[in-house]
């Protein structure tokens, strides 16, 4: 870069999160996919290679703690197997949608965040309540029903709940 060092606004919390750490763990990454021939190709090994979740989580760890289990298991389950599932769907490739849906519906849970949480709340609220919630795929579709009611109301019978949560 020319010029000055980019002036970082830091927020306290892990270090790992600084963007420093987190650009320096992108360019690993992407290190690793061109090695494989791209992130989709990575991706694909990744998958087919994976017996369990936490193999695939391991592909996208990288070593000396630049990128953890939890930050790999975050972008394992928010990213990699929603997008090759629908790249799998859209391709019409059976084995690899079969063995990325095994993956996503045997992944453990994510730690239990902000939204997980008020989305529970709510939901009880609204004459829907939420127990624990196992598996990280659970985890979206909870985030997926909160954002829509929250963000984009419409009536339950739309969403498939079989009672009447929503008032909208």
């Amino acid at each position: 870069l020319v010029g000055d060092s980019p002036k970082w606004v830091a927020a306290a919390g892990r270090p790992a999160n600084r963007p420093e750490a987190r650009l320096v763990a992108a360019a690993q990454l992407i290190e690793l996919w061109l090695q494989a021939g791209g992130p989709v190709r990575h991706a694909l090994q990744a998958i087919s290679r994976a017996e369990r979740g936490s193999d695939l989580m391991n592909a996208y760890k990288l070593s000396g703690g630049v990128l953890g289990a939890g930050r790999a298991s975050e972008i394992v389950v928010n990213a990699v197997l929603p997008t090759m599932a629908a790249w799998a769907e859209i391709g019409r490739d059976h084995e690899v949608y079969t063995n990325t849906m095994r993956l996503y519906r045997e992944h453990p849970s994510l730690p239990s965040n902000s939204i997980v949480d008020e989305a529970k709340r709510v939901l009880r609220r609204r004459g829907a309540p939420i127990g624990r919630v196992y598996g990280a795929r659970r985890q979206q579709g909870l985030m997926h029903i909160y954002r829509s009611m929250v963000l984009r109301p419409r009536p339950a019978r739309q969403m498939g709940f079989g009672c009447r949560v929503l008032s909208s």
